[in-house]
């Protein structure tokens, strides 16, 4: 899979262009806001590779135009995101799940991989601890992106070389995969 992340739907579709054309891979389109992800999916379905596309990511609180377009356009495959600030410091994500089944269903999309939510240091425990729960409990693939702790780990970037970072990617998607998750979510930013 290719995680493709962008900041505007315009971004996205000349990202989406790009991959489509360099590779057969699945594309993870992980586009910031929800009007943008609407937009993504219209391109993607009026551009014919519909069929590669794993919306990242449905939330709880998506709006009904997100799932209406993934109805619309035929997207078979998204990613949920267990974000919940009621859940936030907690491994104990297993009513998320639930909450985002109905509306999956009823969007008809067949294929979930399920992302256990890394925002920061303490949080990749946390994701690492759920993924089994969530495994056992909803059999649906479970992983997360642990890099993510990364970008708010402030004085790695200063204090230590790329080489010391780019270990500590290493280390931080290495922990979940240890721990039986399915996939590690990484997107390459520049140094």
């Amino acid at each position: 899979m290719v995680d493709l992340v962008a900041e505007s739907s315009l971004v996205a579709e000349r990202d989406m262009d790009f991959v489509a054309g360099v590779t057969e891979m699945p594309i993870v389109l992980n586009v910031l806001s929800e009007e943008s992800q609407v937009k993504s999916l219209q391109y993607a379905n009026d551009q014919g590779f519909m069929d590669r596309e794993i919306l990242n990511s449905l939330i709880p609180h998506s709006e009904p135009s997100v799932y209406d377009k993934i109805k619309e356009g035929g997207c078979s495959s998204a990613i949920r995101l267990l974000y919940s600030t009621k859940t936030l410091l907690s491994s104990d994500k297993s009513g998320l799940p639930d909450k985002l089944l109905l509306k999956v269903k009823a969007a008809e999309t067949k294929n979930m991989l399920v992302d256990t939510m890394v925002i920061d240091i303490p949080s990749v425990g946390l994701a690492a601890k759920a993924i089994h729960s969530i495994k056992n409990c909803y059999g649906y693939p479970v992983g997360c992106g642990a890099h993510n702790f990364i970008s708010s780990w402030k004085r790695l970037k200063k204090r230590y070389s790329r080489d010391a970072v780019t270990s500590a990617v290493a280390v931080a998607n290495s922990l979940p995969t240890a721990l039986g998750a399915d996939f590690v979510l990484r997107t390459h930013r520049g140094s």
